[in-house]
Order: structure tokens, then C-alpha cells, then sequence
């Protein structure tokens, strides 16, 4: 399995690799033209010509410069570019997954960081999923044990007596009794009747 560069690693890798070429072109063209001025010099040479190698030495050094600051741009570029470019794909991933699309599948493979977030995001995206089908078969499971619960508190109440004063012609008592279970439905039943002229039961 091969390890994973990181980010950092592989800005530094391209710029030490610019450097490096840009030194070494450098040097190849700083050895050329001081030869050259070193042979002019041990001839005995016009001191005009020398002037003129000196001039051109100095002009490739700065064309030399010029283009070396034109490659390390160029390499800046790339990389900003190999970076920016899969950031600005999890952003927009992000965006759909804020939306409440949750069919996130990782496709960025940069073998950094940046890969590494991606997939932690498809993950997080996959247990939130997972976690949402829960809550909705939790819920729905609560709603259905509330619609029986209320069914059975209806059915419950509708055993217990609800007319008051259930006997009005008898005035020796008066009675009223009401049930207010804990939770939806109570354990406890009442009632109450005249098991002859003089004796009630409850």
C-alpha cells in the first residue's frame, strides 16, 4: 500500500524541484559565459569585447531570472490548482448534503488531506442516514403507540359511568366520581350501583 503525501509535502517537493532546476541552469549558464570572459581575458582581448561578454552575461542572467520566475508562477499555478480544485468539490458536496442530499459518494482521489476529509465526510454522511431512518422509525413507532394509547384511554373511559348525578329521585346522597389516570390510560376501573333499595355499591 503506498503512503499518502501530504499537501505540504508535495508544495515542497515541486518547489525544491523548481529550485533546483533553476539552480542548476543558473550555474550551467553562469559557467558558460564566465569561461567565456576568462578566455577573453587570458587572449588579451579588446576590452570592448570583454564589456559586451560582461553585458550579455549579465542580460542572460536576467532573462535566466525571468524565466525562472515564470516557472515557479507556472508550477504555483498547478498546485493551486491540484489543491483548489478537490476543496472546491468537497465545498460543493457540503452544499448538497446542507441541502438534505445524503447519497454522498467520496470521488475525490487525491491522495492527501484532502481525500481524507472527503471520506471522512461520506462517512459522516452515511452514519447521519442511518441516524435519520432511525429517528423516523422511532417516531413513527411513538405515533403508533399514541394512537393506541389513545384508543384504549377512549375505550377505558367510555367503561366508566358519565352521568351525574346518576340517581336524581334520591336525595338522602349525592354522588360524583371522576378517573384522571397518570398516563394516558390508568389501571383502575370504578363503578357503582344500587344493589337494592337501601344499599349502594361501589
Amino acid at each position: 500500500m503506498m503512503k499518502k503525501k501530504s499537501i505540504t509535502t508535495k508544495i515542497l517537493r515541486a518547489f525544491l524541484l523548481v529550485c533546483i532546476i533553476s539552480l542548476l541552469v543558473s550555474r550551467s549558464i553562469m559557467v558558460v559565459m564566465l569561461f567565456d570572459i576568462q578566455q577573453a581575458v587570458r587572449e588579451n582581448t579588446d576590452p570592448g569585447r570583454i564589456d559586451d561578454l560582461i553585458d550579455n552575461a549579465l542580460w542572460l542572467s536576467v532573462a535566466v531570472l525571468v524565466i525562472i520566475i515564470i516557472g515557479t508562477i507556472w508550477v504555483a499555478r498547478i498546485i493551486a490548482g491540484h489543491i483548489s480544485k478537490p476543496i472546491t468539490l468537497l465545498t460543493e458536496n457540503v452544499k448538497k448534503i446542507a441541502r438534505g442530499d445524503l447519497d454522498y459518494v467520496s470521488e475525490i482521489k487525491t491522495g492527501d488531506e484532502i481525500e481524507a476529509l472527503s471520506h471522512g465526510f461520506e462517512n459522516m454522511t452515511l452514519d447521519l442516514k442511518r441516524y435519520i431512518e432511525n429517528l423516523s422509525s422511532v417516531t413513527a413507532e411513538k405515533e403508533r403507540i399514541g394512537v393506541e394509547l389513545n384508543i384504549a384511554t377512549k375505550i377505558q373511559a367510555s367503561m366508566l359511568p358519565r352521568i351525574f348525578p346518576p340517581y336524581p329521585k334520591r336525595a338522602e346522597f349525592d354522588l360524583y366520581a371522576s378517573m384522571v389516570p397518570a398516563r394516558e390510560v390508568g389501571g383502575d376501573f370504578y363503578d357503582f350501583f344500587l344493589v337494592d333499595k337501601d344499599t349502594l355499591f361501589f
